[in-house]
């Protein structure tokens, strides 16, 4: 079974920690960093090798949506879930046209976030 390495980027510290308790009771999951600020992100991937990158769209300093447009461009290998409660279509529609390749309300991340991180890893992992 395979172990899926994990860069969370979620500005709600109080959500953030219990998201980071429910993904470290997953077998195939090592959550490998954590951040609260999206600005961070490009220095941290090289440094970490995440496999999938999990993020919130509404974050300050910049989008969840101008993140995985910098992370598809500058690392296509890296696959990108957004977490967000904002669950609409029109959001879903540009997260997925920004190169992300899941969306998890969540109110869903219990049942769909674990299925959303191995479909991300496979559909990048032609890109390696």
């Amino acid at each position: 079974m395979e172990t899926y390495r994990i860069l969370l980027i979620e500005d709600n510290p109080l959500f953030r920690r219990g998201l980071l308790r429910f993904l470290a009771s997953q077998e195939t999951v090592e959550v490998v960093g954590e951040l609260q600020n999206p600005l961070d992100v490009l220095s941290h991937i090289e440094m970490l090798k995440p496999h999938v990158l999990v993020t919130d769209l509404a974050m300050p300093g910049m989008s969840g949506i101008e993140l995985i447009k910098k992370v598809v461009s500058a690392y296509p290998q890296v696959g990108c879930v957004v977490l967000t409660m904002h669950n609409t279509a029109e959001y879903r529609e540009a997260v997925m046209e920004a190169g992300a390749q899941a969306f998890v309300s969540k109110s869903l991340l219990k049942t769909h976030l674990l299925p959303a991180i191995e479909e991300a890893h496979i559909a990048t992992k032609k890109n390696v």
